[in-house]
């Protein structure tokens, strides 16, 4: 009973109370809107404008004028309404130029009488950077809490706030491209709370009409200005690349960064001729799939752990990459299961023209000094077109105006071979180093002119060079020696036997017509001296059932004639025995289309003298340095 007594009694002074704390906060509204509206009335523009630019160049060291008015609003929100700011470093290596920046006070700091702003928008900014130099200014509150102490506890609290940019635009500007930079349609906001929290950022942007998402989060920004570390994000998405990375970045004299990145692009050509960089015009390059661990510092990037895949090919490896924002010189390994290098050649231009010569026009070669390349390429399976070849061990080499390309070893078609590509460019012309060499080659898969015209088994070694403008001039000027020896084999589309046996009483010079068929042979050989596009036949030979053949003349390969002498030995059977008839011809013409002639009945082939070794070596000295 005294307990409801009591209860009875105080209730209405719990009342009481209730209504006086409400109406001390309706009276400290009032007090606050009559104090807001004060200093909105009494407060000038000047006054105003001056109070935001030192406040702008206390946190942050950058100058800062208005040129336009600032107003102050209360309704609804806080805010100043800033017009025609300007900032910059005192070097000009950075500036914004905002027409308008709305920047919303924090209340309790405004009913003590102080400015401070939480979130600033500007609206259409625009920046310009030079990516040559650092800023430079006089220290704000970031820069002197990035020199503080770590436990200056009160230092690391000071509020910051968050920035957003309303279709902005930046110019980027650097002595290593000829143009600057533009970037359009900037919409970002940059959150960073305190000096001593992460900051995290969003946007969206137009690079070269291409629409790009991106957004990242630092852990402890602060350590990165004071020379430190801090985890952080970052990811891009756009339609041409996914990119995201995972990783610690450094600050200091020089940044570094270490951590993991994936990316996918549907066209590598396209990403690359986008942000500026020149790309091979042959090739699809498309699919594009890449996954790495990642260690940037002075200057230079190891890329470790690589799964690439392009093209449809899956690589490997790790790849080095120095002196990135200079000349970069890449060197690495990578290891393929299977590589088909075909969609790489996708576009290349067929070297013979309709005519049946070869093209008069320019090499439509990209420039060879994207970068100093060394990569080591090793695969299972190697593709092009219809010849594989396996357990292929590649070297690229490249330096500005060169490349060469090597194959140190492979097997093909059941036989091993070895080969090397070397190509200069000076002053528009090239110069053209091919040699290479093969042993137990299975002729029959090989397509030749667009047909499979030969099978047996082939040991072959070729040392060619040549320089000029274009197809023409490099086949024209050929020079060097190939040596050429298969066994147990046919050549198909004529059947020799037959058709020689259709030049007895023909006269010199007589068309003889080519009988359809294959030809089997045992043995066949055939040496070659090149010069100026001319190779001269010596030492050649063609043995077979029923039919033995020596060849001489020459194979103009610059103007794609044949101009073959034979002298052949064809036994044909005569009852139980058989019985040797001689046979003389010739071979002239377009190679796509050479016509069988009688030879005179008393032309000799000319004599050489027999090489112990008829297969040419294949060393070949290093290309020319270049100027």
């Amino acid at each position: 009973m005294i307990e409801i007594a009591s209860g009875a009694r105080t209730e209405p002074l719990v009342r009481k109370s209730r209504a006086k704390a409400g109406a001390a906060v309706v009276l400290a509204l009032v007090l606050a809107f009559v104090a807001l509206w004060s200093v909105q009335r009494l407060l000038s523009a000047d006054l105003l404008s001056r109070e935001v630019a030192a406040q702008i160049q206390r946190a942050t060291g950058l100058s800062t004028k208005i040129a336009g008015q600032t107003e102050f609003r209360f309704l609804l929100r806080p805010r100043l309404i800033i017009r025609d700011i300007h900032i910059s470093d005192s070097s000009g290596a950075t500036r914004v130029d905002a027409p308008e920046v709305v920047g919303y006070l924090r209340l309790l700091p405004l009913l003590v009488g102080r400015f401070e702003i939480g979130q600033a928008v500007l609206y259409q900014p625009k920046f310009y950077a030079s990516l040559d130099r650092p800023p430079t200014g006089r220290d704000g509150d970031i820069q002197r809490a990035a020199k503080a102490s770590t436990d200056d506890f009160p230092r690391l609290q000071a509020p910051l706030g968050t920035i957003d940019i309303v279709d902005g635009q930046a110019q980027l500007l650097t002595k290593k491209r000829a143009s600057s930079i533009a970037l359009d349609a900037i919409d970002v906001r940059a959150s960073w709370p305190r000096l001593g929290a992460s900051a995290n950022f969003a946007g969206r942007l137009t690079y070269r009409d291409e629409a790009v998402r991106f957004q990242g989060w630092l852990e402890q920004p602060l350590e990165i200005l004071r020379g430190g570390d801090s985890a952080g994000v970052f990811q891009i998405k756009s339609d041409l690349l996914t990119f995201w990375t995972s990783g610690h970045l450094s600050g200091g004299p020089k940044v570094e960064y270490n951590g993991s990145i994936s990316a996918t692009a549907p066209s590598l050509r396209t990403l690359a001729e986008t942000i500026g960089y020149s790309f091979s015009k042959h090739g699809t390059f498309a699919d594009l799939s890449l996954s790495c661990d990642v260690d940037v510092a002075a200057g230079n990037a190891t890329f470790t752990n690589l799964s690439l895949r392009l093209d449809g090919n899956d690589y490997e490896g790790n790849l080095e990459i120095q002196d990135v924002t200079h000349i970069p010189q890449i060197s690495g390994t990578l290891a393929s299961d299977f590589l088909d290098v075909t969609p790489f050649l996708t576009g290349v231009r067929e070297p013979a023209v309709s005519g049946g010569l070869w093209s008069r026009k320019p090499l439509d070669l990209p420039q060879l000094d994207l970068a100093n390349l060394d990569l080591r390429v090793s695969a299972t399976r190697l593709r092009l077109y219809d010849l594989e070849v396996h357990d292929a061990a590649l070297s690229l080499l490249t330096r500005p105006g060169m490349i060469d390309l090597a194959l140190a070893e492979a097997t093909s078609n059941n036989g091993a071979i070895r080969g090397r590509f070397a190509l200069t460019e000076k002053d528009h012309v090239f110069d053209l180093r091919i040699n290479g060499g093969g042993s137990g080659i299975d002729l029959q898969p090989m397509v030749f002119e667009g047909q499979r015209s030969l099978s047996g088994s082939l040991d072959a070694s070729i040392r060619l060079e040549s320089s000029g403008q274009d197809v023409y001039a490099l086949m024209q000027g050929l020079s060097g020696e190939a040596a050429f020896s298969a066994s147990s084999g046919s050549f198909n589309g004529v059947d020799l036997i037959q058709t020689l046996a259709h030049a007895n009483g023909r006269k010199p010079g007589e068309k003889l017509d080519a009988a359809p068929g294959s030809t089997s042979y045992d043995h066949l050989t055939l040496n070659l001296a090149l010069a100026h596009g001319v190779a001269a036949i010596s030492d050649s030979q063609i043995s077979g059932p029923n039919l033995q053949l020596g060849l001489a003349g020459t194979i103009d390969i610059g103007r794609r004639q044949l101009d073959i002498l034979s002298l052949a030995e064809i036994n044909e059977p005569a009852g139980k025995a058989s019985r040797a008839m001689p046979a003389h011809f010739e071979l002239k013409g377009p190679w796509s289309a050479p016509r069988f002639l009688v030879a005179p009945a008393n032309f000799v082939l000319p004599k050489t003298v027999p090489h112990a070794d008829s297969l040419p070596s294949t060393t070949m000295s290093p290309p020319p340095a270049q100027e």
